[in-house]
């Protein structure tokens, strides 16, 4: 259900990642630089079809074996392997010895130890490797309003799955800990502002998909149209 709802969304997925890759070679030295990029956790490999797109060498990590059949069908990338970022194999025929990035997209809130986890990504890394990271922001001033408009009290604690929740400062916090320095933050569209426009997507699920919709559609408009307008509203 989570591939086929993926690839229902294609375009609008490729076009935040190609978007994002742009930012992570834009910070590469030289500036433009491509080679090995890693996704870690690349689910039905979006990410990875998008960094292939850009030229770069898109490999990735991904437990879940009907997902990695899915890349390996489609051909995203040079494929994934399947485990988990803790038992990633480095210096066989298979894998580099080090990548130019490193791409993690809602992954940190499910694992048991983030500190672990980034420490792996900065081994995996060359001395002027990239680590890209994206969480859900919870706990935010946003949230804490819109919470108010709802029935439900702290719907976005989703236990057992999310056992880890941050702000941009708390994650700047643990990256930085974690022996990287920060270059670069921002912030994707707030689903909390439909709650305070009136559609409460909370206590209705249709009402959800339907925001939902209108996000993906509103994203796509300004990176087509104006993409430095969309930086600066999400930021």
């Amino acid at each position: 259900q989570y591939i086929t709802k993926m690839e229902f969304e294609r375009d609008f997925w490729l076009t935040v990642y190609d978007e994002r890759i742009q930012m992570i070679e834009e910070w590469q030295l030289p500036a433009g630089k491509k080679g090995e990029i890693l996704d870690v956790g690349s689910g039905p490999g979006l990410f990875l079809s998008a960094a292939d797109s850009r030229g770069w060498r898109a490999h990735g990590i991904e437990p879940s074996e009907a997902a990695n059949n899915h890349v390996d069908s489609r051909g995203y990338g040079l494929g994934a392997w399947c485990g988990i970022l803790d038992d990633y194999p480095l210096r066989n025929k298979y894998v580099p010895s080090s990548f130019d990035a490193v791409h993690m997209s809602f992954l940190l809130e499910h694992v048991p130890d983030p500190t672990t986890a980034l420490q792996k990504c900065n081994a995996l890394l060359k001395d002027d490797g990239i680590l890209c990271i994206e969480v859900p922001n919870d706990f935010s001033a946003m949230q804490s309003i819109a919470e108010q408009t709802t029935t439900k009290q702290k719907w976005w604690v989703s236990l057992p799955d999310h056992i880890n929740y941050f702000t941009p400062d708390s994650l700047t916090r643990l990256v930085d800990q974690c022996g990287f320095r920060t270059v670069y933050t921002t912030g994707t569209w707030d689903m909390h502002l439909f709650l305070l426009m009136g559609l409460n997507y909370v206590d209705a699920g249709k009402v959800g998909l339907n925001c939902h919709q209108m996000r993906m559609e509103m994203e796509k408009n300004l990176l087509k149209h104006n993409p430095e307008l969309k930086k600066r509203f999400f930021k």
